[in-house]
């Protein structure tokens, strides 16, 4: 990794993790197995700078979505993988919040009869 203030706290693990946490909100709601979260990782670019070009191992993969299962931000299911109850509540509050903000602040149409 390139030695500076930006990025000389970053770690490989965590940032698979993260990018596993990114892959799996993408694919959502579909499951995604761990080859085909491999495979993205392989083709994520953003990763592939943070990790100097070096590839994420399947090893990696299993570990990042242990860590995200242990917080509720992955969840095994049939088929492979989904984002876990944490996120998806997550995404429903700031879907909510967006609700409320557009009722409060944009005019709503009125209907004419």
């Amino acid at each position: 990794m390139p030695d500076d203030t930006r990025t000389q706290y970053l770690s490989d693990p965590v940032q698979i993790t993260l990018a596993l946490q990114r892959h799996l909100l993408d694919a959502w709601p579909q499951p995604v197995t761990v080859a085909q979260l491999l495979a993205s990782l392989r083709d994520d670019m953003q990763l592939r700078a943070a990790l100097d070009d070096r590839e994420a191992s399947r090893d990696q993969v299993y570990r990042g979505l242990a860590n995200l299962a242990a917080q509720g931000a992955a969840e095994e299911a049939a088929g492979g993988w989904l984002p876990g109850t944490q996120l998806t509540t997550a995404a429903e509050r700031l879907r909510q919040r967006i609700a409320h903000l557009v009722h409060r602040y944009l005019p709503q149409e009125t209907a004419h009869p």
